[in-house]
């Protein structure tokens, strides 16, 4: 069993860039991945950024969810403080990379990330100006993270809001608010579905509470949990 309960390797990769992600980079995932090669654009990027002080990861995350680059802070080495994604060929690759490139930036930004994107054609064009608009981006961040301090930044269990699309399948008839046992397996695999079908990536601990807040649950009783898990599991083979 997958440790966020999942079989899906989309969801397991999620979790764990989630994990990163929540930790502001205290928790690398992967690590930077210096086996993953640079494109020309991308190392003229991170050697123009570098040689104007910043202390930079390229390729930081868990398997195909990266940041192009994060920033360290210039005090504390083991913190990131800004993501910086360039445009290179993944991101021109097809509809599910920019997909996975705007629920990453989503995601980032609902944990108090700075994120700064830059533009091959406008680096191209005027490669110092994207330099002075990505040192500002940065000092921008910096401040921001020195004034709410590391506790508010890294703090895994601060409390964010689950991001939901706009579902494609209509929503089963239930009521909430009745026990665990009232509710029939095959509905709790049909919320599930429902839930799913934004296509919004997230791991099953958040569908989870997602679906106990559908049916009007608080509290994780032993007993609720083993029965949305069931469904989850079926949902997956389904």
């Amino acid at each position: 069993m997958a440790e966020d309960a999942h079989h899906s390797r989309g969801y397991n990769l999620m979790y764990h860039f989630m994990k990163f992600m929540a930790s502001r980079g205290a928790d690398l995932g992967d690590g930077p991945n210096r086996n993953i090669p640079l494109n020309p654009f991308e190392i003229d990027v991170r050697d123009r950024l570098t040689a104007a002080g910043l202390n930079l990861d390229a390729q930081v995350g868990v398997g195909s969810y990266r940041l192009d680059f994060a920033a360290r802070h210039p005090s504390k080495p083991g913190r990131h403080i800004l993501a910086i994604e360039a445009d290179g060929a993944a991101y021109h690759s097809g509809h599910t990379a920019r997909e996975r490139d705007r629920l990453r930036q989503q995601l980032l930004e609902r944990r108090g990330w700075v994120f700064h994107r830059i533009w091959s054609t406008d680096w191209f064009n005027n490669a110092d100006q994207e330099v002075t608009n990505t040192i500002a981006a940065y000092e921008s961040a910096l401040s921001r993270s020195d004034e709410v301090g590391p506790a508010a930044t890294g703090d895994v269990s601060a409390a964010w809001e689950l991001p939901i699309g706009t579902r494609t399948i209509t929503r089963p008839r239930f009521t909430a608010g009745y026990p665990i046992d009232n509710y029939p397996a095959a509905l709790l695999v049909q919320i599930i579905r429902w839930i799913r079908s934004d296509h919004v990536i997230r791991n099953a601990d958040d569908e989870l509470a997602m679906t106990m807040t559908e049916l009007g649950f608080q509290k994780r009783g032993s007993k609720i949990v083993r029965r949305i898990q069931d469904a989850q599991l079926q949902a997956n083979l389904s």
